[in-house]
């Protein structure tokens, strides 16, 4: 006879193996044979060719995989899945899946993964309302990159496909390994909220232990079995999240060189644009001891961030437009930076006095205005 460690263990177990494979909103739409898009492909030339078993494209930038779906018979709305069959891609490239429907435009970030899975809705029930089916290959011109000036990826095949066809396990497990790549700001790097890959993995492990916690008591074992059962709750996850960290930390080592005295050529200007605003701000008696707030006029771009984040010890931020700033016109404590893009207002002196500010300080990169 099981002891009450053992039955519990049983118990749950099974559930977990459950709540790892059930499935739970999926449309099981039976006899839907996958559609291969290999062949409908249309593309420039010297930009797609075939190697062996496989297909390379050439990324300049931005590349775009078409396929010919006009002449196609089936139905192409009964399709809820876009697969990718031995795709080897770039950790600085990015994929979608866009199409059109009666005039308005559709696009779903593609699962970067050997072999990837993409859940879709064509958004549409007519068989012929779906144009502009393609894929857009994008190379992403991050900040702070020696970014190469080609990128090539393979596969295999394209495919349309339905779940139905797969194990909800099976399609799960191929998400929760899938590569969810670092953005980047001005000052780090962090995983987007956007891409929620662990979203069902983390409410399928909830479920699971919250019936743990019920089986625990009613059978009632050792208490160091629910500790037990709270550390696979928690390795579960973790282990798909260090796959995933382990994936972003080869995505810096390619994208950032450890050699480069500063992140990139473009924060090294900033730096040194922030080292002659720092001496402008001086000359007007302007020093981080005092009060004062420095508006820099423009868009919150990585430059203007980058500059934020070198002249950390005044008041700083940015404005994106110079018609937001009537209640910081009134301050007598507010300075006011034009450069880059709003740089161009420098010369509109009629304007600018005419809107109460005075020009304080001139640079051929840059000008410092103050409330008259």
């Amino acid at each position: 006879m099981l002891n009450k460690a053992s039955l519990y263990w049983l118990i749950v177990a099974l559930l977990l193996l459950l709540s790892l494979t059930l499935s739970f909103d999926r449309n099981e739409t039976a006899g839907v044979e996958p559609l291969n898009l290999t062949n409908h492909i249309k593309v420039e030339p010297k930009f797609l060719y075939r190697e062996k078993d496989a297909y390379s494209a050439l990324v300049v930038g931005e590349l775009q995989i078409g396929f010919d779906t006009d002449n196609l018979n089936q139905d192409l709305t009964q399709y809820n899945l876009f697969s990718i069959e031995g795709l080897t891609y770039k950790a600085d490239t990015r994929a979608t899946l866009s199409w059109e429907t009666s005039a308005q435009s559709h696009e779903v970030p593609l699962q970067l993964n050997n072999h990837s899975h993409t859940a879709i809705d064509f958004n549409t029930s007519e068989k012929q309302a779906i144009k502009n089916l393609r894929v857009n290959i994008i190379q992403d011109q991050t900040f702070g990159t020696e970014h190469s000036f080609q990128d090539e990826i393979k596969f295999k095949r394209m495919l349309l496909d339905h779940q139905s066809n797969f194990t909800a396990f099976r399609l799960n497990l191929n998400s929760w390994l899938a590569f969810n790549p670092l953005s980047f700001s001005a000052i780090n790097g962090y995983t987007s909220i956007d891409n929620q890959v662990y979203e069902s993995l983390i409410k399928r492990i909830s479920m699971w232990l919250l019936a743990s916690l019920l089986i625990f008591i009613l059978i009632r074992p050792a208490k160091k079995h629910l500790m037990y059962s709270l550390m696979v709750a928690w390795l579960i996850p973790a282990v798909f999240h260090l796959n995933n960290r382990a994936n972003q930390q080869q995505q810096i080592q390619d994208l950032f060189p450890s050699n480069s005295a500063f992140l990139n050529k473009t924060d090294q200007t900033t730096f040194e644009l922030a080292q002659q605003l720092k001496s402008a701000l001086a000359t007007i008696n302007i020093f981080p001891e005092i009060e004062q707030k420095i508006i820099i006029v423009g868009s919150n771009d990585f430059t203007n961030q980058r500059l934020v984040t070198h002249l950390n010890e005044f008041n700083t931020s940015i404005r994106s437009h110079f018609n937001d700033l009537p209640e910081q016109l009134q301050q007598q404590s507010t300075t006011l930076v034009f450069l880059n893009q709003s740089h161009a207002i420098c010369e509109q002196a009629d304007t600018i006095l005419a809107k109460g500010l005075n020009k304080v300080y001139v640079d051929p990169s840059f000008c410092v205005m103050r409330p008259l």
